[in-house]
């Protein structure tokens, strides 16, 4: 199975997002040639189109869609929010910088999440 996830996007898919049909348009929105809009592709995954146009709209809401429709799985970094997609690896690193002995290093660690914070790393950040 992991060879297979590994080469074939749409069972990497279906593991990440469940075998639902958002998994199968996210698949379709990672392919060159896709169909060009919303109903074109409900037609071809044999689900209405509403359920289409409420997974783009949610990709799009979330930034998982760029500016060309294409489907992009990076963290989202939003500064000024108080909860983002960046926030867990943020606080992981508060933890890890909590673990160190020396102070000089701990301040190091710290400095580097200083630079664009969410709210709840602020928050922790005040605390600590």
């Amino acid at each position: 199975m992991s060879v297979v996830s590994q080469r074939a996007k749409m069972v990497r898919n279906r593991l990440l997002f469940g075998a639902s049909a958002r998994a199968d348009i996210i698949t379709l929105l990672q392919l060159s040639e896709r169909p060009a809009n919303g109903a074109a592709m409900a037609r071809l995954l044999k689900v209405n189109a509403s359920t289409v146009s409420r997974v783009l709209t949610d990709l799009r809401d979330s930034a998982h869609l760029d500016k060309k429709g294409r489907f992009v799985l990076e963290p989202l970094n939003a500064p000024g929010l108080y909860l983002s997609t960046a926030s867990p690896a943020r606080l992981q690193s508060v933890i890890d910088a909590a673990s160190v002995e020396d102070a000089g290093l701990r301040r190091a660690m710290l400095a580097e999440l200083e630079e664009d914070p969410d709210g709840i790393t602020s928050e922790v950040l005040k605390a600590f």
